[in-house]
């Protein structure tokens, strides 16, 4: 008797329930944004934390934190996964490009409802750092400023920023930092340093909440 096809089915159905289960096991087994947020030290280097978690709606979202020092210029942390089950450290996966690029198309699309104006963005480019852990990391990195367009301000608000994006803890981990045009605040080694300790910080802090 010619059990082939028969044997063919039961191959596929167990292959497609594996790979179910697999899914399924990513998806309990994720940290949680908020909770590796709330957990981020209060400060960083001469930045202070401002204010509580954001979390979104919209699920895959996640939850971002700021971070603050006087004279303007801030960082703010970002951790989602758009619903994505598995996400790899670093910048290899597609969706961290897809993430890279859907910001930088998300720029351009307040542009073109009027919130900014004259954007001017750079190509992005890959960074590696080395952590105060003595981890590196390598992200995308993305320079642009941008006329940041209020009703009550008579004049725009001139920002410069730099985006950075990669994969960290099975999330898409984003920071964006950003200064007013004639603020004062940090040099940029003083902020390179914060952005290092905060990225550790992000791969240490637990990631579950407590029971």
């Amino acid at each position: 008797m010619n059990t082939g096809p028969v044997h063919r089915t039961w191959f596929s159905r167990c292959w497609v329930l594996l790979i179910c289960l697999i899914a399924a096991m990513s998806a309990v087994a994720k940290d949680v944004p908020e909770v590796m947020l709330a957990g981020l030290p209060e400060k960083v280097g001469v930045f202070e934390m401002d204010g509580g978690v954001q979390t979104y709606d919209e699920p895959g979202l996640g939850a971002s934190r700021v971070y603050r020092v006087p004279g303007g210029t801030w960082i703010t942390v970002y951790l989602y996964d758009l619903d994505t089950p598995v996400i790899r450290t670093g910048i290899e996966d597609k969706t961290i490009k897809d993430a890279c690029q859907q910001s930088m198309g998300d720029i351009k699309e307040m542009e073109r409802q009027g919130h900014y104006a004259d954007v001017k963005m750079a190509e992005e480019s890959k960074v590696t750092l080395g952590l105060p852990s003595e981890k590196k990391l390598t992200l995308f990195s993305v320079t642009y400023s941008l006329s940041l367009v209020r009703k009550e301000v008579e004049e725009p608000v001139k920002l410069f920023s730099q985006l950075f994006v990669t994969g960290l803890r099975n999330h898409i981990f984003k920071i964006r930092v950003s200064r007013p045009e004639g603020g004062t605040g940090p040099s940029a080694e003083e902020t390179e340093a914060a952005l290092k300790i905060l990225m550790d910080a992000v791969i240490k802090v637990p990631g579950k909440a407590a029971d």
